[in-house]
């Protein structure tokens, strides 16, 4: 059976069990698909609660918003100016000391990240780093800025604090579009599959764990990674935003696939990562645990929940 249905029927049986003849409220979190059909079905499901029940979506595609509405649309503004500055300074100048110049070079910076809460927060790590005005100005001025003709597109400044990062970081990083969005990734794991694909460097002498632990360290600190959290074993979990995954993704696309049930999918000559859903995968191992592709196979020698390494 699909694994998509299966995990349907599960969700209905699940939601069934809890929520009949009960009053209930669900936030659904950014919501892309814009299928009529699994709407509707969504909505039998749901139509088991009690009266009173709320469903809260969000979504950054109007269609979905107007599709899925039974009252007025609430589009959710930007930060004002003055906000925007204040959560950059709470970023930038965590010493305290601000120089004049730095101000009104920020204040311009800020107004580029249209007021977006994970622009502003990673532009304001990144400058936090950079005490000569030149640094600033760079950044101010870099080229970037100018690849977007939309005002409200907060992608310049991703790539900006991406560009700015370490290579080895640029490298791990990039390397977390290999996990689905949303998924919630292991500190101790994510260290492990950074350094067997050699992305950690050898320092002074620290071994290659606590190398790759100031690694994700920092890219914590710097927003890439957020939604820090410690699961009942003791495991310090983090989540990926939507857009920066995207943006994970629009870097690493001509070295990664990362093929969807039941879609026929061109690999690129530069291929380097395979990414599976297991459920949808796994029967297509031999016994060998030999993944086969047209004319050219290979053998899997990691396999979690949701993620195979491959050489």
């Amino acid at each position: 059976m699909c694994a998509k249905i299966l995990s349907w029927i599960r969700f209905n049986a699940f939601f069934g069990r809890c929520c009949r003849a009960k009053r209930f409220l669900l936030v659904l979190d950014d919501v892309w698909n814009e299928n009529h059909g699994a709407w509707d079905d969504l909505k039998e499901v749901l139509r088991c609660g009690s009266k009173g029940s709320v469903l809260l979506v969000t979504t950054r595609i109007e269609k979905v918003a107007l599709m899925m509405a039974t009252m007025d649309v609430h589009h959710i503004g930007c930060l004002s100016e003055e906000d925007s500055w204040f959560l950059f300074r709470q970023r930038a100048f965590t010493t305290g000391v601000e120089e004049e110049s730095h101000i009104a070079i920020g204040k311009t910076i800020v107004k580029k990240c249209g007021g977006v809460p994970l622009a502003i927060k990673a532009l304001g790590s990144l400058m936090r780093f950079k005490s000569h005005e030149s640094e600033w100005l760079a950044i101010k001025e870099s080229e970037i800025w100018q690849l977007s003709d939309d005002e409200n597109d907060i992608f310049p400044a991703l790539r900006l604090s991406y560009y700015n990062l370490a290579p080895q970081m640029r490298q791990c990083f990039a390397y977390c579009c290999l996990f689905p969005k949303d998924h919630v990734m292991k500190e101790k794991q994510l260290i492990q599959l950074w350094m067997a694909n050699g992305f950690v460097p050898t320092q002074d002498q620290n071994d290659l764990y606590f190398n790759g632990h100031l690694i994700f360290k920092e890219l914590v600190w710097r927003s890439f990674l957020q939604d820090v959290e410690i699961n009942s074993k003791g495991d310090v979990t983090r989540k990926m935003h939507d857009l920066l995954h995207d943006l994970a993704v629009s870097i690493m696309k001509h070295e990664t696939c990362i093929p969807e049930y039941g879609k026929v999918m061109d690999t690129p000559k530069t291929l380097r990562h395979l990414s599976f859903d297991i459920p949808s995968i796994r029967a297509s191992l031999d016994n060998k645990r030999k993944l086969k592709f047209p004319g050219v196979s290979f053998t899997v020698t990691y396999m979690s929940s949701r993620l195979i390494e491959i050489i």
